[in-house]
């Protein structure tokens, strides 16, 4: 090849790659880009500050943390290539201090769409520190945990102990606080410094004025740290156990969360069974001192549910006084609820004829005792025989006829039944 074809294909090939270079401008990058910087009150720049983008989407339902970023030296940060949210849904944009140092802050980005920049800075509060020391007679103290929340219920935090008894909360603003102490092993109760039990009457140990009048609040200082007095765990958790079974004495098998208890004068049940069991026993722990009862909540298709004492009514239910550490032993039997089917026709003019079944919803087996029927203002009543019982009823009036079947219940069947209606001809 000459000298003048090479130059020829040199050219040709630089001028090609020329013309693609001018129709395929540089890929812009996808997605909304936050940006910002954070600094402290006197605007100092903040190095080292998590900032964490949760996107969330579907009325506030479903939250997803997009990404953390850290601040540079010079307090600034920037998120690129984000997803984009619609109209209704926003991002949640948190700058923390992984130190403690200063007090979190968050804020609302709305319309983040594509192409966008949005700028978002920061200017942090400095942060109080509070220390102290848990003791406890026995059980590890890296299960105990310390809850901090301001008297206002603005700010909240919490911090596990370490295994020689210290603690530290920090990142925490300035203010007045009410502590809890917390064993997740369940050996002790929650209780509120300074050494006083928790109010265990709803889902949440509390610690307020109102329901602990006794106990002792904390003030800390921005950009100090207050060490509070030793806390010595002292309530142990009272236990309530023993075995859910039938009539028959056969066990039930139960789940975790089967067996309910609750305090006398409370407004709900605040304490549930921890783990399952194919012999029907059961345990029920972190029970403060006073008067308790239970409720078997099984399946309410198989078996009637209920209290100690064998009855339905929490009025009737049989209560249990127990101490602080005590364990006492509660069985429960129940009856097992009727699985009622029917046949009804009308053989002639104002007549009406049925055939009712009654089976055991535990094992299918044939009920015995007795049944009723009502339908118009008439009431007859039948004994089971091998489950089953006949009616027959005249003078009804011609059309729809509405019914009830009772299952009058015994020993072992619980009571139940059954509502329809019959064409009478």
């Amino acid at each position: 090849m000459n000298t003048t074809v090479r130059r020829l294909l040199v050219a040709v090939v630089a001028a090609t790659l020329a013309a693609l270079c001018l129709a395929a401008p540089a890929q812009a990058v996808a997605g909304a880009t936050l940006k910002g910087t954070v600094t402290d009150r006197a605007g100092k720049p903040l190095g080292g500050i998590h900032v964490k983008l949760v996107r969330t989407t579907g009325g506030n339902t479903d939250r997803v943390t997009e990404r953390t970023v850290t601040t540079a030296s010079n307090g600034t940060y920037q998120a690129t290539g984000l997803t984009t949210v619609g109209d209704d849904d926003f991002y949640v944009v948190e700058a923390r201090d992984p130190q403690g140092r200063y007090v979190a802050d968050s804020v609302t980005a709305e319309e983040v769409y594509e192409g966008r920049t949005i700028t978002i800075d920061f200017s942090l509060d400095a942060a109080a520190r509070l220390t102290g020391t848990v003791a406890r007679p026995s059980g590890s103290l890296s299960k105990v945990r310390v809850f901090a929340l301001s008297v206002d219920g603005s700010t909240s935090g919490s911090a596990r102990v370490l295994a020689d008894g210290r603690y530290a909360l920090a990142g925490l603003s300035a203010g007045e606080y009410e502590l809890t102490f917390l064993d997740d092993s369940g050996e002790f109760l929650p209780q509120c410094y300074h050494e006083v039990v928790a109010d265990l009457s709803s889902a949440e140990p509390q610690c307020d004025a109102q329901s602990v009048p006794s106990r002792t609040t904390v003030t800390i200082t921005a950009g100090q740290t207050t060490t509070v007095e030793k806390e010595t765990l002292k309530f142990k958790a009272a236990t309530l156990a023993g075995k859910i079974t039938d009539a028959s004495g056969n066990p039930i098998k139960v789940s975790s969360g089967d067996v309910l208890a609750r305090q006398k004068g409370a407004d709900d049940f605040t304490a549930q069974s921890t783990a399952g069991s194919s012999t029907g026993a059961y345990t029920v722990g972190g029970l403060a001192a006073g008067a308790w009862t239970l409720r078997a909540a099984l399946d309410p298709s198989i078996w009637e549910n209920r209290y100690l004492g064998n009855t339905t009514s929490l009025s009737t239910a049989r209560f249990i006084d127990l101490s602080y550490g005590e364990k006492a032993t509660a069985n429960i039997t129940l009856r097992t609820m009727p699985k009622i089917t029917y046949t009804a026709s009308s053989p002639q003019k104002g007549y009406a004829a049925f055939s009712v079944k009654v089976l055991k919803a535990n094992n299918g087996q044939p009920a015995w005792g007795d049944v009723t029927i009502a339908i118009g203002g008439q009431t007859k009543k039948a004994t089971l025989k091998d489950g089953k019982a006949g009616f027959r009823f005249k003078g009804l009036t011609k059309g729809a006829n509405a019914f009830k079947i009772s299952n009058l219940g015994n020993k072992y069947t619980a009571n139940g039944g059954k509502r329809a209606s019959v064409t009478v001809k």
